[in-house]
C-alpha cells in the first residue's frame, strides 16, 4: 500500500484573501479531483485541517508514488473561478509505502509528512 500526505499550498492565503467561503469551496474543489485520481479500492481523506491522506491499495514500488503523484500534480493544476478570479491549486505530497512489519498508520502518516 502506498500512503499520500497532500498539502495544499498557500491555502491559508485564499482564506485570507478571499475568506472562509471561498476556502472551504476551494478545498471541496481538491476534494473531487482528489477522487477522480483514484480507484474504487483507495481511500481519500481530509487528515486535519486542509490536508488530507489517500491510501491506495496494490502500489508497493516507489516509482508508484512519482507517477501517483504527478498525475495529482497535474489534475490539481488546472485553474478554477473562485472568488470572482481564477486560482491555482498548487499542493506539496509526501509518499510513504507501508511496510509489512507493524508499523501503524500514524507511524506511516508521519513518514509521509516527512516526505513532504
Amino acid at each position: 500500500m502506498l500512503l499520500l500526505v497532500i498539502d495544499p499550498d498557500r491555502f491559508k492565503r485564499v482564506n485570507d484573501a478571499y475568506g472562509h467561503d471561498v476556502g472551504d469551496e476551494l478545498l471541496r474543489q481538491v476534494a473531487g479531483r482528489l477522487l477522480a485520481c483514484v480507484r474504487i479500492c483507495d481511500t481519500v481523506c481530509w487528515y486535519g485541517g486542509d490536508e488530507c491522506v489517500l491510501m491506495l491499495a496494490k502500489f508497493d514500488v516507489a516509482e508508484d508514488a512519482e507517477v501517483m503523484s504527478d498525475k495529482i500534480r497535474a489534475r490539481l493544476g488546472t485553474p478554477r473561478a473562485l472568488g470572482g478570479e481564477p486560482l491555482l491549486a498548487t499542493a506539496s505530497i509526501g509518499a510513504a509505502l507501508c511496510r509489512e512489519d507493524g508499523q501503524t498508520s500514524s507511524q506511516l502518516i508521519d513518514r509521509a509528512g516527512t516526505a513532504m
